[in-house]
């Protein structure tokens, strides 16, 4: 059998997709690492060249017309001229059905569309890697059956020297499976930095698509206020030099408003970012809940408008030492509130219930204003996300970011919260925050 070590200025690979842009920069990428590179536009084709000239590596595009991947990788793996040439597939699904597939039929691992240039080369330089290493033991194994042959033959015309040859044969059998325990170790090595490095990709773009969304919404949600407050102060501007005095309390409430919202948002994406980037301050206190709660209902009532009474009530006996972070726990406090005034109508009651159980204090908000639809409930902790009925109420809607930096606070508290509605009867938030001392 011959090996062919496969290294990037000697490797073949055989690239095979319908599309020529991908080709184009599949063959780009893989002849930049010094890689010999051949093409092939459909299934039939790339089996006759992979049988005339077997290469070390085929990357197979699955969707193609006429023979699919599946149904071409089947007649490779079924040919004994290219049965052992590791195949990759190129597919735009990243589904477990397709990819158990792919693995039935005897590809050995998957790169998926659009394709990120660092995956690639990490995914065929490993694949290559292993491959030569299978070849290699398989030239051992061929030598090592060779020689037990050559052995078995001087055993049989030389008995007196049965013991040493047995005594080889042993030593040989050993070796080898030193080097397949090495082999295999080196495989489960490159496994496992396969996997975290999938890993790190993923995060990685998450956190910059993160990232990308958070410039992108802040952007879009300062524009309204600072309009505001540029309208304004040219209103104000003016009614001061031509010495109109009347409406200016009304022109600089506005501006008031419109700083307090891009202060709100400002806030939302610093929690956001800290929490993300594992920088967050977190300094749970002893605190007493029943003046702590009846505290940031009397701040609200000095700083907001009476237009929804918000009516408390307190359960059961305050636990002996309860510890939160009272920035972080009145930063959820304030935000589920204002989300229940903002979607509730003109008027209409908050009940704020603070319940204290042996080991956990539930703090449970309820409102009747328009609701959340009930295929939308799973989703409203994502970052960004708006009810798709949110238009349907005056005022400005929030930027998205609210539940979400609430959702980080109350992990940072080892609580948890869950969130109950009916569309157009209204909505229950419960906060379960942990009796037992929190750890800073």
């Amino acid at each position: 059998m011959k090996s062919n070590s496969a290294t990037p200025s000697l490797a073949n690979i055989l690239i095979v997709d319908d599309v020529p842009d991908n080709l184009r920069v599949l063959s780009q990428v893989l002849l930049q690492q010094g890689y010999r590179v051949r093409k092939a536009t459909n299934g039939q084709f790339a089996l006759n060249s992979a049988q005339l000239m077997p290469p070390d590596l085929i990357l197979l595009d699955v969707m193609m017309p006429e023979l699919d991947g599946y149904e071409a990788c089947r007649f490779l793996k079924a040919d004994e001229r290219t049965r052992d040439i590791p195949i990759i597939f190129i597919t735009a699904r990243d589904d477990i059905e397709s990819k158990l597939m792919g693995f039935e039929v005897g590809g050995l691992d998957y790169i998926t569309k659009p394709f990120d240039v660092q995956e690639v080369v990490v995914r065929v330089a490993t694949q290559l890697k292993v491959s030569r290493l299978q070849k290699e033991l398989q030239l051992q194994k061929e030598q090592l059956e060779q020689k037990n042959q050559q052995l078995e033959q001087e055993i049989s015309d030389r008995i007196t020297a049965q013991t040493e040859l047995q005594n080889l044969n042993q030593e040989l059998e050993t070796k080898v499976e030193q080097r397949t325990q090495e082999l295999r170790l080196r495989n489960q090595e490159l496994i496992s930095l396969q996997k975290k490095l999938e890993i790190s990709l993923k995060k990685e773009q998450s956190l910059s698509e993160m990232k990308s969304q958070l410039i992108t919404t802040i952007s879009h949600e300062f524009r309204t206020p600072l309009t505001v407050i540029m309208t304004s102060n040219e209103l104000i501007k003016y009614k001061i030099e031509k010495q109109q005095t009347q409406n200016l309390d009304r022109h600089l409430n506005r501006v008031n408003e419109s700083v307090k919202r891009i202060e709100q948002i400002l806030n939302s994406a610093i929690v956001l970012a800290q929490a993300e980037s594992n920088l967050i301050n977190f300094e749970p206190q002893i605190l007493n809940l029943d003046l702590f709660t009846q505290q940031i209902l009397e701040d609200w009532k000095s700083l907001e408008n009476q237009s929804h009474p918000i009516k408390l009530s307190i359960k059961g006996n305050h636990p002996e030492i309860f510890k939160a972070d009272p920035n972080f726990l009145k930063q959820i406090l304030i935000n589920l509130l204002t989300n229940a005034i903002r979607y509730s109508p003109e008027g209409g009651t908050i009940n704020l219930e603070l319940i204290y159980q042996p080991t956990e204090v539930i703090f449970k908000i309820r409102d009747r204003g328009i609701g959340i639809p009930e295929s939308e409930l799973d989703q409203v902790f994502d970052a960004f996300y708006r009810g798709s009925n949110a238009d349907s109420i005056s005022g400005t809607p929030g930027a998205g970011l609210g539940l979400t930096v609430v959702k980080r606070l109350v992990k940072l508290h080892q609580g948890t919260i869950t969130l109950e509605s009916i569309l157009n009867q209204g909505t229950i938030v419960t906060l379960s925050l942990p009796v037992s001392e929190v750890k800073s």
